[in-house]
């Protein structure tokens, strides 16, 4: 099934987001951040807003993080090949020898929406099909097109929190690029959290952003919004996670928004 989409310019927004990052897999854009500082493996957070591009059947990775092979997490749409129907999104992790994955049954196939993405691994939950979750606009998904595979009780993820593997943002191992727009992008180090601590639903029913700035991101967390044109990797959490660009130029901050969202040729419908 599809997920709703977000398609909205400031429909009771009292949080405004200025910018995004565009992304364009054919310039393997990308951005790179690597601490060096142990964080917390068996509690974090992932959230940010997702606007597609191309949608051609390859597969399109979010972000990443580890070593691209025993020790890996990552997000990525997924298709069943060119023209598929299927456009899903999958969350996985590679830890300690094993795989825990949700592979979510439904698709992202609207390139003028806005979807906001939740990721949690949350560990140390006593319940276990609630270690790893993913929310989309605000709503946990729950329908998946495998049998998930969670993780015992405070199983540590050696990718988001061993000092050694940078984090990734539109890429997987320089393959697999991302295209499209991010905006908003948080990692919150050592604690699970709900969607409701970076939006809120209005009074229309549509799930819109708001100012999560004050959040305490744990030592490897970070905030990325874009907002230098000059240093799209800023980490603006005040820890100084910066990222490194590739493929990125200063024409890349765009002011296409979950806030102020453009209108978009259909990359889909070529007739």
């Amino acid at each position: 099934m599809p997920v709703s989409s977000q398609w909205f310019a400031n429909p009771g927004v009292t949080y405004e987001i200025d910018q995004s990052i565009r992304f364009n897999d054919d310039d393997s854009s990308k951005l790179t951040g690597s601490t060096g500082q142990t964080g917390d493996g068996t509690q974090w957070t992932i959230a940010m807003w997702v606007k597609r591009g191309v949608i051609d059947g390859n597969t399109k990775t979010i972000w990443s993080a580890g070593d691209g092979s025993s020790k890996r997490a990552f997000s990525r749409f997924v298709s069943g090949g060119s023209g598929s129907a299927s456009e899903d999104i999958n969350f996985a992790v590679r830890t300690g020898g094993s795989w825990y994955e949700l592979n979510v049954d439904v698709s992202f196939r609207d390139p003028s929406a806005w979807y906001h993405f939740v990721w949690v691994w949350d560990s140390d939950n006593g319940t276990a099909a609630d270690r790893m979750r993913i929310y989309v606009n605000g709503d946990r998904l729950t329908s998946f097109s495998n049998t998930p595979s969670y993780p015992a009780s405070a199983t540590a993820t050696d990718s988001w929190n061993n000092s050694s593997y940078a984090h990734q943002i539109g890429f997987e191992n320089n393959t697999r690029f991302f295209d499209g727009y991010l905006a908003e992008m948080y990692r919150i180090d050592g604690q699970a959290l709900t969607p409701a601590s970076f939006g809120e639903t209005n009074d229309d029913g549509v799930w819109v952003p708001k100012d999560a700035s004050s959040l305490t991101f744990g030592t490897r967390g970070f905030y990325l919004k874009g907002q230098d044109s000059s240093a799209l990797g800023d980490d603006t959490s005040g820890n100084g996670n910066d990222f490194t660009s590739s493929g990125l130029a200063a024409a890349d901050q765009v002011t296409d928004s979950p806030t102020n969202n453009h209108c978009t040729l259909n990359p889909i419908q070529q007739d």
